[in-house]
């Protein structure tokens, strides 16, 4: 670690390069009292009868427990001890942190006791400590907001923030700062529905504070018994009668959704909650144990008749083990799953269909926000009032410039000027072809009647035209084509040992039928850990349509996949954006950390970097980590970076990189200080193993794309066509950091719904860059992705990091029933380091990834 804490940097200057513009943030003006103090108490609780231990007071007791719980215990204890605490109204953050606006009666901590009532009627004696923490002044979070060198004063923000949303919860479920209402719901089946709901934030902004407001849709389980969803999951007709006795590959599929999904019985005359752990091979006819009451050997058809009157409607069907570590078994039409939030990942029809509801055009959007806010009555609410804050009725409308584009240059010294983030290579050439296409095969993993020969045939026809029009060798047009029959790993494996008996194979085309991911992953696992030879996947749906401008996109994957270069953003020709950085050998750096999916508590994260070897910045050399899971800091940093400046010197005779920039994707707020304060210094010590005098100068940049900021443009002029912000809108004033250097940058045109920036957080910079310069090449930057003719949402090292990332999943294997269960864990296969697993030294500077 390195010995101090590193200051992020501040703004040198804001931007003054492009052409202004008005632009309508989702940002609402807020006003604060100077002279207004919270006061911020803490509440541990818990059951009389039961005691929280010392240690279990220290991490937080019973306030640990579900929000809705801690929220009923709360308003159980105001209610029966209204009197000594003078009617105060309180504001409670859902788990220890209680605030008010008047000090209450006593400073020493102080012991209560009452009774709360569940939803089954049961009462419990519950016992509360309540102490005082602090009085937080909002005149501290102002300054803080206005003295140089001061961080801003969080405690106080997030006192506000919990105070500004304490009567919105009811009638909403709360997701971190966003809350959803099924009062505002669309069907997204597989027993799921979209629920509608917003996002809420109090931000500093420049010199004053606004709320950010943003729309929201999350993924819901419908209330429905287990019958009900599983027949959704696996999509039987509702005409139909449900199967007897499920096929293990349907009760494979169904446990995948439901494990460790929280679900109720009502059988036994009052509710009680159960967690699905795993669903039995045999029916509730065949599991026989012996009732403790009776001593007799029954099974749980019989138990259910016998204790409770009850007759299945499923007698042979398999049923759902509720107890992990004992055999307790209920059959699925007993247990409903209650409405509630999914966590875990979404299925890819549902994906398919949230980002379609998602895609809310901007002026629908901007409608909708005003709508939230309205309905919020923030400006009507005592406690807000009580607090001294006041929130405007108008998002707030503020300067942005959009930036010139950078020229594409392709072969021959042909150059393209984009268009609202794209630009067509129709007449064009490619900058550079890769090695002449060969030695390559195709395998197509579906039946005849999914794709006939003639399809295929036709298919590689177009591919091959397609390829040499945009300038790609292509030796060789009739590749080796098969037909799979066995397992991917052997097809794979075949491919290979054919194509080498002419030559070092290149390349290998696989046609897939569908997006199942578990044939991806066996692909990708053969192809870049063992084979070492590219591959390139293809949708059986797309190669029966043969559309050319497809066959071109795939050619681009192609020819980078062969080593070539695609295309390249000019430098900008205006001097004052020109930086010296150029001017030497330089590295550009993009790194990301990719974590297990929702719900997934066992599987390691995924660390990937990628770091470019050329001056054009095409070629990139990259590196690959698993570490522990949900650790955001990649915590080999120093080896991995010392492995892309080996990588750099191997293509450029020996010389190592001059000066250094890193765009760090995936940080969020709260860890920027520490990810700077470790993997800056793991960099500087990568650098010093070469030489102790070897110390380029570093910049490091943060990129985020999960921020809650949307603009829209004033005059509809302003915008594309699709009524976003044009590409290379920049902002950097009125709602960014007070202090920080940071901005937004919208570097793509709008396809669909509403477009979200880019938000670019310089952290570090021995550099100098200037506002202009820096957001200058970060837009070039967006212009230089291999994949398509557009420019991209962030910048390309950061999309290459955060695609290598994900590829570093395939690496892992499925065990158990459900691929959730990765992990780092005894016996859970995990993708270890590259000197164990890795990926094949032939394809380590290559974009084998794209």
């Amino acid at each position: 670690m390195a010995s101090q804490s590193i200051a992020p940097i501040a703004r040198p200057n804001v931007g003054r390069k492009g052409r202004p513009v008005r632009v309508i943030a989702n940002h609402f003006p807020v006003e604060l009292d100077p002279s207004i103090s919270a006061y911020q108490y803490t509440v541990q609780f818990y059951p009389t009868q039961r005691p929280l231990s010392a240690e279990e007071m220290n991490e937080g007791g019973a306030s640990k427990s579900p929000e809705a719980f801690n929220r009923l215990v709360l308003s159980s204890f105001t209610k029966a001890h209204a009197t000594t605490l003078n009617n105060a109204q309180f504001a409670y953050d859902g788990r220890r942190n209680l605030y008010s606006r008047e000090s209450l009666p006593f400073t020493d901590p102080r012991t209560f006791e009452f009774v709360i009532e569940d939803e089954n009627g049961k009462k419990e004696d519950m016992t509360l400590i309540i102490q005082i923490v602090a009085e937080k002044l909002v005149g501290d979070l102002i300054q803080s907001t206005q003295k140089e060198g001061e961080n801003i004063a969080s405690d106080v923000l997030q006192a506000l923030d919990v105070i500004l949303r304490e009567n919105l919860l009811s009638g909403h479920v709360v997701a971190g700062k966003s809350l959803f209402s099924s009062a505002e719901s669309s069907p997204l089946g597989e027993g799921c529905s979209v629920w509608r709901g917003f996002y809420q934030s109090l931000r500093p902004s420049g010199a004053k504070f606004t709320l950010n407001v943003d729309l929201k849709f999350s993924a819901f389980y419908d209330e429905q018994n287990l019958i009900q969803f599983s027949r959704s999951v696996m999509r039987f007709p509702e005409n139909k009668p449900f199967p007897r006795k499920l096929q293990d590959r349907d009760r494979r599929t169904i446990l995948k959704e439901l494990k460790g999904v929280p679900t109720n019985t009502f059988h036994t005359g009052r509710k009680m909650k159960h967690t699905v752990h795993d669903i039995s091979m045999m029916g509730a006819n065949e599991i026989f144990f012996e009732n403790t009451k009776t001593g007799k050997n029954m099974n749980v058809v019989e138990y259910l008749q016998e204790a409770y009157g009850i007759k299945l409607d499923y007698p042979n069907l398999q049923c759902a083990k509720v107890n992990k570590r004992r055999d307790v078994f209920v059959p699925l039409e007993l247990l409903f799953i209650p409405s509630h939030r999914k966590r875990k990942a979404l299925t890819p029809a549902q994906t398919q269909s949230i980002v379609r509801l998602a895609a809310v055009k901007p002026p629908v959007r901007l409608r909708s926000i005003h709508d939230i806010m309205r309905r919020s009555g923030l400006s009507r609410d005592p406690l807000v009032k009580e607090f001294g804050v006041q929130v405007g009725a108008k998002p707030v409308e503020i300067k942005a410039r959009v930036l010139d584009a950078p020229s594409v240059l392709f072969g021959g010294n042909s150059r393209v000027t984009p268009r609202d983030g794209s630009w067509n290579m129709q007449r064009e050439r490619l900058m550079q072809p890769g090695a002449p296409l060969r030695y390559w095969g195709v395998i197509v993993f579906c039946d005849q009647r999914m794709l006939n020969d003639s399809a295929v045939d036709g298919f590689i026809g177009k591919l091959v035209r397609a390829g040499r029009e945009n300038g790609m060798i292509i030796d060789n047009p009739r590749p080796l084509i098969t037909r799979a029959r066995k397992d991917a790993r052997s097809e794979m494996t075949n491919m290979f040992r054919n194509i080498n008996k002419e030559g070092k194979a290149q390349l290998i085309v696989c046609i897939k039928p569908n997006q199942d991911s578990g044939l991806y992953r066996e692909i990708k696992q053969m192809s870049d850990c063992e084979l070492g030879v590219p591959s390139q996947c293809l949708l059986a749906n797309n190669v029966n349509k043969g559309n050319i401008q497809y066959c071109s996109n795939v050619t681009l994957k192609m020819n980078a996949k062969l080593g070539g270069q695609n295309f390249f953003p000019e430098p900008m020709r205006d001097r004052d954006l020109n930086h010296p950085f150029e001017s030497q050998p330089f590295m550009m750096v993009g790194a990301d950390v990719t974590h297990p999916g929702p719900g997934v508590e066992s599987a390691p994260s995924i660390a990937a970097m990628v770091g470019s070897l050329d001056r054009r910045v095409t070629k990139f050399g990259n590196t690959m980590r698993c570490q522990g899971g949900r650790k955001e800091i990649i915590e080999d940093m120093q080896a991995m970076f010392l492995e892309l400046i080996e990588e750099f010197r191997k293509a450029n005779k020996g010389a190592v990189p001059k000066r250094i920039i890193m765009y760090r994707d995936g940080v969020s707020e709260g860890e920027f200080q520490q990810v700077l304060d470790y993997e800056l210094w793991e960099m500087r010590r990568a650098c010093m193993s070469i030489s102790q005098n070897y110390r380029p100068p570093m910049t490091f940049v943060t990129v985020q794309k999960r921020h809650n900021s949307r603009f829209f443009p004033v005059d509809p002029k302003d915008g594309d066509r699709s009524g976003n912000c044009r590409a290379g809108t920049v902002v950097d004033t009125d709602i960014v950091h007070p202090k920080h250097f940071d901005f937004f940058l919208n570097s793509h045109g709008g396809l669909q719904g509403t477009s979200k920036s880019g938000f670019y957080k310089v952290l570090y910079d021995e550099n100098g860059f200037n506002a202009d310069q820096i957001q200058s090449l970060t837009y070039r930057m967006c212009h230089s992705y291999a994949r398509c003719c557009k420019s991209v949402g962030v910048v390309s090292q950061a999309y290459y990091a955060h695609l290598l990332a994900f590829r570093g999943r395939c690496f892992q294997s499925e065990f158990g029933s459900d691929t959730a269960s990765q992990g780092s864990g005894p016996g859970a296969p995990v993708f270890l380091k590259p000197e164990r697993v890795g990926i094949h030294s032939a394809l380590s500077s290559t974009l084998y990834y794209l």
